[in-house]
């Protein structure tokens, strides 16, 4: 892993993954995904640290845990300097308090405000200035992450059953972790 090297862990067929990758990307942030992009050793070195995060052997940066987490099969965004992140909303809001360490590439996406002489400003995902309006954003984002969750499944396991290629595309995602999943 190279000093300024962010890797979202995770599987493109969770939709809190697909939540976390929007997040980002619309902060403008390099990074690559793992297990998908990587190949074997690479994949290995980061599912130790993975695990070594779920048994509670390495610290989690945000959020602070309590006895209640569990470290579910979340997305997890790990970066240099030992930084472990894990579950959309709370990756969502520590970019939201840490965007000005991002590490950017390409041209400035369309939600970057540019203000002569002064450095582009990214608006944040939850808005500081109307405490209504944040409770509000916050409170359909926890709606969807629990109730979105069971429809997001049900169209994956019972209305689209006869064609859903879930299992093949997540043997295909974690080919370079669980090596015995690669075709002969």
């Amino acid at each position: 892993m190279t000093g300024s090297q962010w890797i979202l862990w995770g599987s493109a067929l969770s939709p809190f993954f697909l939540k976390t990758r929007s997040m980002l990307d619309y902060y403008g942030w390099t990074y690559r995904v793992l297990p998908d992009e990587g190949g074997l050793l690479e994949n290995l070195s980061y599912a130790l640290r993975w695990w070594s995060i779920r048994r509670g052997s390495s610290a989690v940066t945000h959020p602070r845990l309590t006895e209640l987490d569990e470290l579910p099969l979340v997305p997890y965004l790990l970066g240099p300097d030992s930084i472990n992140l894990y579950d959309s909303s709370a990756i969502g809001e520590w970019l939201d308090h840490n965007q000005h360490r991002k590490p950017t590439a390409g041209p400035i996406p369309g939600n970057i405000q540019v203000i002569a002489g002064e450095s582009p400003e990214i608006a944040p995902l939850l808005p500081d200035e109307d405490p209504a309006l944040r409770f509000v954003i916050r409170l359909i984002d926890e709606y969807f992450d629990e109730f979105g969750l069971y429809m997001a499944h049900h169209n994956r396991w019972k209305v689209s059953a006869g064609d859903n290629r879930a299992g093949e595309r997540l043997a295909h995602e974690m080919r370079n972790v669980v090596f015995f999943l690669r075709p002969i």
